[in-house]
């Protein structure tokens, strides 16, 4: 039987390109290469679409998907997506894709767009009773007065409304902190979020979808004795995630119920990252990450390893009932 040809989609506009591009090498160690042939594509604003095989570029053609090499076309039967920010985790690749009718790894253009859009995803979740932060938000050009944000309390978070990696986030404790912080986050995105900040311990659940069903994966705690899980703490190794987290039994039960209900709302698929802060034994969501990160010491990894799981299987399940 012939091989299915998979691309690993990476890079993107943000400023998460190159994590992308090591979850995508990522990806190449733990697909099945008996069953599927793989190469990463490129996805830059600046060096167009393309893919590299044995040193040379083959330039993507928008038209198929597809790319020419020795006089020779070839086309993908199936994306794995692993852009971080846009046009991965928004809905752009994923209306590309269903558009040029090749299955593909995540929720499909709306559930991303929703999922990616902070504001969005918290106004809907909390129509459904799932706790999330007091806040408020702010969009370029919006004219806001210091002192009304200040009225929510401090400490507060100020982030952009769409981005990843705590790019443009900070933890303000004063009003002197406030507009430096705002134009900060403005540099990632026109949207801003201002959350009063919930109290608790930091936890973040993996979940899946096969066969109609939902699962879970054990929870990670993050301890980090920076002010945040910011970017420091989570790629140059300034916190601690203790996988599976230990937590009673109770609110580990909560934590399930509640990431099932978010991913069946939001209308997810394959795997997604929920993050949240215990508060008085209840998980307040603080984000979900549709395209969570990837390599070996990467939060998802850690939870499908304590659930006693291959993850190249994981996703080798995945893949077989998407592509069909």
């Amino acid at each position: 039987m012939k091989k299915k040809y998979i691309a690993i989609v990476a890079g993107g506009d943000s400023s998460e390109f190159d994590i992308s591009i090591n979850g995508a090498k990522f990806y190449k160690t733990i697909l099945n290469k008996q069953k599927y042939d793989f190469d990463i594509v490129v996805i830059s604003k600046t060096n167009g679409w393309y893919t590299e095989i044995d040193g040379q570029k083959y330039y993507i053609d928008k038209n198929d998907f597809g790319y020419t090499k020795d006089g020779v076309k070839h086309t993908f039967d199936f994306a794995i997506i692993i852009i971080h920010g846009t046009p991965g985790e928004n809905g752009i690749m994923q209306s590309y894709f269903e558009l040029m009718k090749i299955p593909y790894a995540t929720g499909n253009h709306v559930s991303s767009a929703v999922s990616f859009d902070k504001e969005y995803s918290k106004n809907i979740v909390s129509c459904h009773g799932i706790k999330t932060p007091e806040g408020i938000t702010i969009y370029k050009g919006d004219k806001y007065s210091v002192e009304s944000i200040a009225k929510l309390g401090f400490p507060l978070f100020i982030k952009p409304n769409a981005s990843g990696s705590s790019y443009g986030v900070t933890k303000v404790k004063s009003i002197e902190e406030i507009d430096k912080a705002i134009q900060y986050a403005l540099t990632e995105d026109n949207i801003i979020l201002i959350e009063k900040m919930v109290s608790g311990r930091e936890i973040s659940c993996g979940a899946y979808s096969l066969g109609g069903e939902v699962f879970t994966l054990p929870p990670t705690e993050i301890v980090t004795t920076r002010e945040f899980f910011d970017f420091e703490a989570k790629y140059r190794g300034e916190s601690k995630e203790i996988t599976p987290a230990d937590f009673p039994e109770n609110i580990l039960k909560r934590i399930d119920e509640v990431t099932k209900h978010i991913y069946k709302v939001l209308r997810c698929r394959s795997v997604v990252r929920i993050d949240y802060i215990i508060q008085n034994a209840e998980p307040y969501m603080i984000e979900i990450n549709n395209i969570p990160g990837m390599s070996a010491a990467s939060i998802i990894p850690q939870q499908v390893k304590a659930k006693s799981m291959d993850i190249g299987e994981l996703y080798d399940n995945i893949i077989e009932e998407l592509i069909k």
